[in-house]
């Protein structure tokens, strides 16, 4: 994955000298034009200052349904200019979760073609992360302190990349389109545990 870490964060680089401040570009959350939001709840913490896992359980209500998976993430300080960080972590799935429209949904916003439908069933499907900053907010307007962590997520061999950011203050996550190229592959991980 050095690859793609080094063009992301040259890309970072790029955009943050082209917008002539880089403090602004990096406290405020990657906003693409379509995201889809559902709600978060921290289920547990553990770990020490500098390296603190956490987990929470994401719900998406529509139509009735209810899909329900968790998330977990091992969380580092930002390092460098930039203040990025790269950890791991994992998506596992929760019993009785209903995750047709998720899925739909999902491939909707991430400009998949098709959802496809898994073979088998993932206990855990694990990925690396750029985690881009924390304490982010959404715009530039009032207080320029959020409560947003906005990541980039690498799943398998460089195949799928996309946007996560969560604000667990206000119980609320979000996935985002990266690039069109990686839809198909996202919903090809992501079916087997959602």
């Amino acid at each position: 994955m050095p690859g793609a870490r080094t063009g992301f964060v040259v890309g970072l680089l790029a955009a943050t000298i082209g917008s002539g401040c880089r403090s602004r570009a990096i406290r405020t959350v990657p906003s693409p034009p379509d995201s889809l939001s559902f709600q978060i709840h921290e289920l547990k913490s553990h770990g020490q200052a500098g390296s603190e896992t956490k987990s929470w359980l994401g719900t998406y209500v529509k139509g009735g349904k209810s899909a329900r998976f968790r998330i977990e993430l091992t969380l580092k300080p930002g390092k460098g200019d930039l203040g990025l960080a790269f950890s791991s972590g994992a998506f596992y799935p929760e019993p009785r979760s209903e995750s047709g429209m998720l899925l739909h949904d999902l491939a909707r916003v991430l400009d998949a073609k098709r959802v496809p439908v898994p073979a088998t069933r993932k206990r855990k499907i694990p990925f690396q992360v750029a985690i881009l900053g924390q304490g982010l907010n959404e715009n530039l307007s009032g207080d320029p302190k959020g409560s947003w962590l906005a990541t980039k997520v690498f799943l398998g061999d460089d195949e799928a990349e996309f946007y996560l950011n969560l604000d667990p203050l206000h119980g609320e996550g979000r996935f985002a389109l990266k690039d069109s190229e990686y839809g198909n592959a996202i919903l090809k991980y992501l079916c087997q545990v959602l």
